[in-house]
Formats: structure tokens, sequence, C-alpha cells
């Protein structure tokens, strides 16, 4: 617990930062679509590559629930995750075509034979447009699960219809992650 005391510090002086960029006070439109559902292919450090599941739902103005579905194999282990969450998204103040998203799961997780867990992942995220058809990601959050771990994600979907996109992800963590897939927007 002691190694994640400094990440933990990293993330608590970072999320308020996040959260004054935004104006809390009112409803601010949202530059980009929270009703979608994505569908990635997985390929971890630790040798397991696989499938994952996303969606989120706007259940009202800046608030969406989220919920995803991992499922990776490996020569030595088997690896699954289960979250359901919410996040406050809005267009991030002084910047044009960006949003700022605050968001919190509670995942499950196992890791065969028999390794269980079940905690909190927290954070801050950044959508930016930089083009038309081109969208980049930024994602900090930290999590519960086994010996706690601070995750950097960074990553680009690209517009191929108005209502589908490619994605790419990396995830810098105790566990590397690059996901490419196609994301479904409604």
């Amino acid at each position: 617990m002691n190694k994640s005391i400094p990440w933990i510090t990293t993330l608590a002086a970072l999320l308020p930062l996040s959260a004054s960029a935004l104006d809390l006070n009112q409803a601010r439109p949202n530059e980009f679509n929270y009703n979608y559902v994505e569908l990635r292919y997985i390929d971890m450090d630790a040798g397991q590559d696989g499938l994952e599941i996303l969606g989120s739902f706007d259940v009202k103005p800046n608030l969406s629930l989220n919920a995803s579905l991992l499922n990776t194999n490996g020569n030595r282990f088997d690896y699954k995750t289960m979250s359901f969450g919410a996040a406050y998204h809005a267009k991030w103040v002084d910047f044009e075509r960006s949003d700022l998203i605050i968001h919190l799961d509670i995942v499950k997780a196992d890791i065969s034979p028999g390794n269980n867990d079940t905690g909190l992942m927290f954070g801050a995220k950044a959508r930016v447009q930089v083009q038309e058809k081109v969208e980049v990601v930024g994602d900090i959050s930290y999590t519960t699960l086994y010996d706690d771990d601070l995750m950097l994600t960074v990553g680009a979907a690209y517009t191929l219809t108005p209502e589908l996109d490619a994605v790419a992800n990396y995830q810098f963590s105790d566990n590397d992650t690059l996901s490419i897939g196609l994301r479904y927007d409604f």
C-alpha cells in the first residue's frame, strides 16, 4: 500500500483541478455523444488477449451510466472484469471542442484460477476533437483492485460514418494494454 501513496496523492491533486475546469453550477452542452456501444480487441503485456464490450447511456444532461465486460485468455491465466459506474461530463470551460469527464466505477475482477477482487476505479478523462473526424482521449484513473494501480490511457477515434468510429487506446499501468475496435453511437 505504501508504494501507492504517491499515486493517490497525484490523482487527488489532479481531480480538483479537473473539477474546477467545469462549471458545476449549470448543465453545459456536451461536445460529444455519450450514448454508445463499443467493441474492442484487447492485447495485454501479461500475455492475455480477448474482447471487451463497453457501453454508455445518458440518463440526464451531463450524467451517464457506464458498464463494461472484459474477457481475456492467456497461457498462464485468464482475466475477466465487469464494471458499472457513472460519469459526469460537460464541455471543458475555455477549451473549444472538448469535454471533461469525471468517472467512478465499481469493478469486479477474476484472475483464474480462484483470485477474485472487487474495488473502485475513479478518475478524470478529456475528449478533444482535433480535426473534423479525429478525436483524442486522455484518461488518468486509479483503481483499488488487487494491489492498487494508477493508469494513464491515451487514445484516438476516427469517424467512419456519423454513427460509427474506429477507436484505438493504449493504457500504461502495471499491465500495459493495447485496444482497437469500433464504437457505434446511437
